[in-house]
Protein backbone atom coordinates (compact mmCIF):
# COMPACT_ATOMS: atom_id res chain seq x y z
CA UNK A 1 0.00 0.00 0.00
CA UNK A 2 2.56 2.42 1.08
CA UNK A 3 4.58 1.89 -2.62
CA UNK A 4 1.32 2.45 -4.66
CA UNK A 5 0.79 5.79 -2.30
CA UNK A 6 4.63 6.97 -2.97
CA UNK A 7 3.93 6.06 -7.17
CA UNK A 8 0.95 8.25 -7.13
CA UNK A 9 2.35 10.78 -5.53
CA UNK A 10 5.27 10.46 -7.73
CA UNK A 11 2.94 11.22 -10.32
CA UNK A 12 1.43 13.95 -9.32
CA UNK A 13 4.25 15.63 -8.59
CA UNK A 14 4.86 15.04 -12.30
CA UNK A 15 1.79 16.34 -13.88
CA UNK A 16 1.66 19.47 -11.79
CA UNK A 17 5.10 20.45 -13.17
CA UNK A 18 4.16 19.50 -16.75
CA UNK A 19 0.71 21.75 -16.02
CA UNK A 20 3.26 24.65 -14.76
CA UNK A 21 5.36 24.48 -17.48
CA UNK A 22 2.40 24.50 -19.27
CA UNK A 23 0.85 27.71 -18.16
CA UNK A 24 4.57 29.64 -18.22
CA UNK A 25 4.23 29.21 -22.04
CA UNK A 26 1.05 29.89 -22.20
CA UNK A 27 1.18 32.97 -20.41
CA UNK A 28 4.42 34.08 -22.00
CA UNK A 29 2.70 33.49 -25.64
CA UNK A 30 -0.13 35.93 -24.67
CA UNK A 31 2.20 38.55 -22.93
CA UNK A 32 4.32 38.18 -26.29
CA UNK A 33 2.90 40.92 -28.93
CA UNK A 34 1.46 39.06 -32.03
CA UNK A 35 1.35 42.30 -34.56
CA UNK A 36 4.83 44.17 -34.55
CA UNK A 37 4.43 47.72 -35.35
CA UNK A 38 5.44 48.80 -38.85
CA UNK A 39 8.93 50.31 -38.62
CA UNK A 40 9.36 50.88 -42.11
CA UNK A 41 8.19 54.01 -43.33
CA UNK A 42 9.50 56.33 -40.99
CA UNK A 43 9.84 59.91 -42.49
Amino acid sequence: MNALLVAAGHNLRLILNWLRLFMAWIIAALMNPVAQPDTSQVA
